[in-house]
């Protein structure tokens, strides 16, 4: 009986401690559950910070100066709101080129009020520097001699010092170039007043100046325009004004003494306006001008009528009398 009697008791006192412990556990799901009365799931036993609550609100962002002293932040919904921000580098624009040359020029507007942009882009011809550069500018403008040709390229402006000499300022400046290579202008400037004195632009082949000036000193070529990287030869010379250089007809380009007009002549003007390298510029311009054109240039039209007056069938006019 004794015996029983304990192993009853020892049920007993199990059921004891097993209901204690239920009611404990049932406690604690009841606490968990705050006021709503809502069972609310438990974390894993052991697990770090095994709190029930209220979701915390995100961490806001803290800045400091220098000092270390906390600085305020502009509030969160403010646009841009990025403390020290690390800003990526720009990225260059790459422009694509194709098609002719005509499609190798755009302008680009932004119609924007708060941003408003005009972008030019060019596609330039790949040119090489010649002998006289760097000569893009009056400052740094090459001096070249008279009376002999250079040969140079047009990619951009070539500015040219000449000196005239006194009682010498009739100017003469004569430029060659193939139009069809890109087009080229020139122009005359003075030293004193960086005033232009004298221009010649056309959409033909070479273009020239015939110019008296003031007085002797120092003069200022510009050859310019086309931009295309044509290869020209330019000449230039000065004589005294109202020189009287051209006798009796005009013809004798080549100005040999016995003023004669003969094949001599049309060759000297062929060499002078074709030749490789260019001839001697005519001794006097008034003569090489055959025809008598009021420009006063000499071109082949003038080897024209030289040809006409010595061989034609029938032979051509007589060129007309010196000015």
């Amino acid at each position: 009986m004794t015996g029983r009697r304990r192993y009853a008791l020892t049920v007993g006192t199990m059921l004891i401690l097993i209901l204690i412990l239920c009611g404990s556990l049932l406690g604690q799901v009841i606490d968990a559950a705050g006021e709503s009365g809502n069972e609310v799931p438990l974390p894993p036993p052991g697990t770090e910070k095994n709190v029930v609550g209220p979701e915390k609100p995100p961490k806001q962002p803290t800045a400091f100066d220098e000092s270390g002293n906390e600085v305020p932040l502009p509030p969160p919904d403010t646009e841009k709101n990025v403390v020290n921000p690390e800003k990526k580098p720009k990225q260059p624009t790459t422009l694509d080129v194709s098609g002719d040359e005509e499609s190798a020029l755009s302008v680009m507007e932004k119609d924007s009020a708060a941003n408003a942009y005009s972008l030019w882009w060019d596609d330039p011809p790949d040119c090489p520097d010649d002998q006289y550069e760097e000569n893009d500018s009056r400052d740094n403008a090459t001096l070249i001699s008279a009376t002999n040709w250079i040969t140079a390229i047009q990619c951009n402006d070539d500015w040219y010092q000449i000196d005239v000499a006194p009682n010498f300022e009739r100017v003469l400046i004569d430029c060659r170039f193939t139009d069809a290579d890109g087009d080229i202008d020139i122009k005359l400037f003075d030293d004193a007043s960086e005033i232009e004195l004298a221009q010649s632009y056309s959409t033909t082949d070479n273009e020239y100046i015939d110019y008296v000036g003031p007085s002797g000193g120092t003069y200022f070529i510009l050859v310019y325009y086309g931009d295309e990287g044509n290869t020209y030869n330019l000449w230039w010379g000065d004589i005294a004004p109202g020189e009287g250089c051209c006798i009796d007809i005009r013809g004798n380009a080549n100005g040999d003494q016995s003023d004669d007009i003969n094949i001599s002549d049309i060759t000297f003007l062929v060499d002078y306006l074709f030749g490789v390298p260019l001839g001697p510029v005519p001794p006097c311009l008034e003569e090489g001008n055959a025809n008598g054109d009021v420009d006063n240039f000499v071109n082949i039209s003038d080897i024209t009528y030289l040809v006409e007056y010595l061989f034609g069938v029938p032979l051509g006019p007589a060129p007309p009398a010196c000015p």
